[in-house]
């Protein structure tokens, strides 16, 4: 859509609006059933979502690899206590890391070249934040983490 706009156009408003609705509907229902289910403040249930939205690419690609391969188990990380010298902090999220800077040039490129004058421009935008989250919640995920061993350690 980027590189070749006159062979590739936006999808119609019409399609973009339940892929959004179903990301806000998932959303603000895992937050509700985390609330019935787990008597805690708000913001240990925004870290646990937080929390739950990064590890869902490292659990999409345990499920890939278990189906497709005969070896397709989670990898163990090792613990801060086993190690000589203290781990990058990035080094479990390094796909995340990836995905999360082509979602962001790819953000950057819709707004470039369509902008947000379209509606359709605007919601594929949004779609491709929507994306982004989980990638983002994984590098915060790792950054607290690494931030928590500094303090313990």
């Amino acid at each position: 859509m980027i590189g070749l706009p006159e062979y590739f156009n936006l999808p119609l408003d019409l399609f973009i609006y339940p892929v959004l609705g179903f990301f806000l509907f998932k959303a603000a229902f895992g937050i509700i059933l985390y609330r019935v289910r787990v008597p805690c403040s708000w913001r240990d249930t925004l870290a646990a979502s937080i929390a739950s939205m990064g590890l869902s690419h490292a659990i999409a690609r345990g499920i890939y690899l278990g189906l497709w391969k005969k070896r397709g188990e989670f990898v163990r990380t090792a613990k801060s206590r086993r190690l000589s010298q203290r781990p990058n902090p990035f080094a479990a999220v390094q796909e995340e890391l990836l995905m999360f800077l082509a979602i962001c040039l790819g953000i950057a490129g819709m707004l470039h070249a369509v902008g947000i004058a379209y509606i359709e421009g605007k919601l594929w935008i949004a779609i491709l934040c929507a994306q982004a989250i989980p990638y983002l919640s994984a590098l915060v995920s790792a950054w607290v983490a690494w931030r928590a061993g500094e303090k313990i350690g």
